[in-house]
Parts: structure tokens; sequence; C-alpha cells
């Protein structure tokens, strides 16, 4: 359902003219707090953001979203370098 949501999100920017870059996540480390510990090697003033891997019952912490974000950002860079 939410790839469904994402892909009709996509398509309505896309027929709106709006400037936009879809990039489609591709996984680089075994999971996402391995590959934040990386990124915050890379850009230690992020460093304080780094979020610890939470119990599988506790919700992911926010922060995560940053370094997801600057993990596009690297993936969009070395295509479009």
């Amino acid at each position: 359902m939410s790839r469904d949501i994402l892909f009709a999100l996509a398509q309505d920017i896309k027929d709106s003219n709006v400037a936009h870059v879809l990039i489609e996540r591709r996984k680089t480390h075994a999971n996402k707090y391995l590959e934040a510990r990386e990124l915050a090697k890379r850009y230690p003033l992020i460093k304080g953001w780094l979020p610890d891997k939470p119990k599988i019952w506790f919700s992911e912490p926010i922060n995560t979203v940053y370094f997801e974000a600057l993990a596009m950002v690297e993936q969009y860079r070395s295509v479009h370098n």
C-alpha cells in the first residue's frame, strides 16, 4: 500500500511538470543503523544525530530520517556527477 501511495504521488508530481528526481533507494548496508554510522564517519558534524538501534518493540528514532535522506543524496551524486 505504501508503494502505491508513493507511486501515485510520483505520478502527480510528474503530471504537474514540477522539477523532480525520482530515486529508488538502494540498500548498501545490512541495516540503516550501520549505514548511519558510516555516514557519520564521513560527515562528523552530524555525528551527534546518530541514532541508536532501538529494541524491536520501540519506534524508530526520528533522527534516522536525516541519515536516510543523506544516503539518497549520496546515491544521486554518485550517478549524476
